[in-house]
């Protein structure tokens, strides 16, 4: 996938970049978030040691790193000295920066006929794995009770159950103020608008993203809300070039999530430390690392229920979370709610498609990237054309129907 986002990148055009530019702003602050509040709900805390197995872990030294050593750790590893081994190892930025790189000079330093193979290689690679993924996820509900019987027969659940109630809160109540504080505010801002009378008038797309629990499902509904809404033909094809877009790019429920997770597994290993010897404080390098992390893996969040779990594995080993047991034990945890959590990131995801778009359509301050985006003109094999063009004949066969 980083090896095509030059590509994608190039594609776009200048306003489609100034977009982008935007919807990963507004990812990254959400991914800044989670970290604030799951440091200030400390879930993971919660867990009581006393009815986890006893068993006493040897001590694992005196290995303290300064938060400046592991902030410049950060660019320790983005530089992989062995690609291969990064990819084998999960070395998560060291593998984006070398895919990113070499799609960069790819793109710009070479010929397109020496180009396109290796890229049109890619696309191929990448739709053989999200097909292979979609066919996995079909088995993903014996795969989650295998996971969750393992670790909650030699678990009693009441030395779980209270931090799983914290963490699920701190996921909640994290996505309700980033909607109502951040979105709001940005809404009120930039427009001088009633963001709540907004958000009235799209309810049905968040409401429909709850019971779906996939931004790709509920596009239609998304699209036709959101068109309404509009009174200028400006302001329509202006949801039609971002609604799409952010659905590719801006999942803002999702960036927020991430770092909730891996904090509450770190923070779960930190309190059964008898029981996981190599669990650590989590470092504000790694933290930062995580929220860079986590709103770009959420680029690649594929918009079907549950599909950022397979990222969390990767985000938990580039965190320092190394132990298997303990990465086993926080999954679980989290699967015994993500069924509620990832149906909010999905809703949140789709409201802040909704929102961006508007901020564009009616703000003064893009006026000039209202006209841009609107007049933009997208070819048919370009995916977002193909999401918009998809949702559209859905909702005229369902008007039909």
């Amino acid at each position: 996938m980083m090896l095509l986002i030059p590509s994608k990148l190039r594609t776009l055009g200048p306003v489609g970049l100034r977009v982008a530019g935007l919807l990963l702003f507004t990812s990254f602050t959400a991914a800044m978030e989670g970290l604030v509040w799951g440091n200030v709900f400390q879930p993971g805390d919660h867990v009581s040691s006393d009815n986890v197995d006893d068993v006493k872990a040897t001590s694992a030294g005196n290995n303290y790193v300064t938060e400046l050593e592991a902030f410049l750790n950060i660019g320790t590893k983005a530089v992989p000295i062995n690609i291969v081994s990064s990819m084998s190892k999960l070395d998560v930025l060291g593998i984006i920066t070398f895919f990113l790189s070499f799609g960069y000079f790819l793109e710009y330093d070479c010929e397109p006929v020496w180009r396109a193979p290796i890229l049109n290689s890619a696309r191929g690679f990448l739709r053989a794995s999200l097909n292979v993924l979609l066919m996995l996820m079909k088995f993903m509900p014996i795969a989650m009770f295998s996971l969750l019987s393992y670790n909650m027969m030699k678990t009693n659940l009441d030395s779980v159950a209270d931090a799983v109630g914290v963490y699920l809160a701190a996921q909640l109540v994290a996505q309700f103020l980033h909607l109502v504080v951040f979105y709001f505010g940005f809404y009120f801002i930039m427009t001088g608008q009633n963001p709540l009378l907004f958000f009235w008038k799209i309810k049905n797309a968040p409401m429909t993203a709850l019971l779906t629990s996939s931004s790709a499902a509920t596009m239609p509904v998304t699209l036709d809300v959101n068109k309404k809404e509009r009174s200028d033909d400006y302001g329509k094809r202006v949801v039609e070039f971002v609604v799409p877009l952010g659905a590719a790019l801006n999942m803002d429920g999702t960036s927020l999530g991430f770092p909730i997770m891996v904090l509450f597994v770190s923070q779960v290993g930190e309190e059964l430390s008898d029981l996981y010897q190599d669990a650590e404080s989590m470092s504000f390098g790694n933290m930062l690392l995580v929220a860079i992390l986590a709103m770009t893996c959420s680029l690649g969040t594929a918009p079907i229920p549950n599909a950022g779990l397979v990222y969390l594995t990767m985000l938990m080993e580039a965190a320092d979370i190394k132990d298997e047991k303990l990465q086993g034990f926080g999954m679980a945890m989290i699967v015994l709610v993500d069924w509620i959590v990832d149906r909010v990131e999905t809703a949140q995801n789709v409201t802040s498609d909704s929102f961006i778009s508007a901020i564009i359509a009616k703000s003064p301050y893009f006026e000039n990237l209202k006209v841009l985006a609107a007049q933009a003109v997208t070819t048919a094999d370009d995916p977002e054309s193909q999401m918009a063009q998809m949702a559209t004949d859905d909702k005229k066969k369902t008007e039909q129907l």
